[in-house]
């Protein structure tokens, strides 16, 4: 419907630095998954400064939240109101540089959130 072929690229399994090498020249990470509950590639994709849209649904917000990325609630939307949401976010982005630059950089902080010495330091009380 909206033509996005020069913009979209489907791969098949790919090596693990091919796929970092691939997030590092991108702009944004479309999570549209509803049943991963994990949503590890998230990890991934900050680490590189990479923003993702993700579903307010399992694991993903919990790992993204509007710092870094932004959050679609599926609660009483159809699957097309979801698309259109995507859509919408991501042409928001496009507009606007300095808002996909800013989400950028805060995924740097935000994966910090998510280190073993973070995660040990909240166990021990440190």
């Amino acid at each position: 419907k909206y033509d996005l072929t020069n913009y979209t690229k489907f791969h098949c399994e790919v090596d693990r630095n091919y796929l970092k090498n691939q997030m590092k020249i991108n702009h944004l990470l479309l999570f549209p998954s509803l049943r991963d509950s994990g949503g590890y590639v998230l990890f991934e994709a900050m680490s590189v400064g990479l923003p993702s849209i993700v579903i307010n649904l399992g694991g993903p917000p919990k790992i993204i939240n509007n710092n870094c990325g932004f959050i679609i609630d599926h609660e009483d939307k159809t699957e097309d109101e979801i698309i259109n949401e995507y859509f919408h976010q991501t042409v928001n982005l496009i507009k606007n540089r300095e808002k996909l630059k800013f989400k950028s950089q805060q995924c740097f902080s935000e994966i910090k959130k998510f280190s073993w010495k973070n995660k040990i330091n909240k166990i021990y009380n440190f």
